[in-house]
């Protein structure tokens, strides 16, 4: 928008309130409808931050994500959209309210976060990365600076402008994901990305990639620092961590996707059992004949 925002800026039916954080390509700011006095928050695209392709590209993925999930029923984790709008020629999302800060902040002013809090966050954000692969999301960009906690230790997932969703997927990781986007980018960067994702020729990501970024979070939330280094426990950062924890994050962030637990489904359930042993699949094998 070419307007300066600002507390009392009017956009389409909204008065801006507050800003709650800078996140991606856009502007998260708390507002309120005029006519009814309801509470939102509106997503405001930042000119400055990408090319006009790029930016409409990223705002209609999730647009298109954020309608698909209100279509499903929504997820308690996840923005929930309520309308696009127009705003100085902008495309403005507007979503229920969310207020809280970044993650990655949240560890900064924390120094880290008790393994009991990281496993309860850990455990929220598995089911918001389940809740989409089952639905064929693939969200790509799993990382702190995209999730944001409440006072209540709440995490919400902010920022799907880099969600595609799939044709289709063979949930293991020798199958791949077929994505309406080819060989989509796995825009999530540094400490985050999935090895496999580094690799010289195009990979396709799925749920076991999601899972390497989680456990990467999981092992942030809990040493506040960020590692390169594949299948590292928080002992081994941090000195004394629960042993069914080391296991869980060593698994999760393995070099060989094999080795992961197959989806955030699975990771999730080992989070809450508190038991590494990855639960046990069923498999099916295709029968032809001529």
């Amino acid at each position: 928008m070419d307007t300066e925002l600002k507390r009392g800026t009017v956009v389409g039916d909204y008065r801006l309130e507050t800003e709650v954080c800078v996140a991606g390509i856009h502007r998260l700011w708390l507002a309120e409808n005029r006519t009814s006095g309801e509470a939102v928050a509106l997503k405001i695209p930042r000119r400055d931050r990408a090319s006009e392709t790029v930016l409409e590209e990223c705002i209609s993925r999730e647009r298109q994500a954020l309608d698909w999930i209100r279509t499903v029923g929504g997820h308690p984790n996840l923005m929930n959209l309520r309308e696009s709008v127009s705003g100085d020629g902008e495309a403005i999302l507007v979503v229920d309210p969310v207020d809280g800060d970044k993650l990655g902040e949240v560890v900064e002013w924390e120094s880290r976060l008790d393994t009991d809090e990281a496993r309860d966050i850990g455990i929220d954000i598995c089911d918001a990365m389940s809740f989409l692969h089952e639905r064929e999301i693939v969200y790509r960009d799993i990382k702190p600076s995209n999730i944001l906690l409440d006072s209540q230790q709440t995490p919400t997932i902010i920022d799907l402008t880099a969600a595609t969703q799939s044709d289709r997927y063979d949930p293991s990781p020798s199958g791949g994901l077929s994505s309406r986007d080819h060989h989509p980018t796995w825009f999530v960067g540094g400490e985050f990305k999935p090895p496999e994702m580094f690799d010289d020729r195009p990979a396709d990501p799925g749920p076991w990639s999601t899972v390497y970024s989680l456990g990467k979070i999981i092992l942030y939330l809990i040493t506040a620092q960020k590692f390169s280094t594949h299948g590292l426990t928080p002992s081994d950062v941090e000195g004394t961590s629960p042993s069914y924890l080391d296991d869980i994050v060593e698994r999760a962030t393995a070099a060989d996707p094999a080795a992961r637990y197959s989806n955030p489904t699975a990771l999730k359930h080992a989070l809450e059992r508190k038991d590494p042993t990855p639960p046990q699949t069923a498999k099916l094998s295709h029968v032809g004949g001529d």
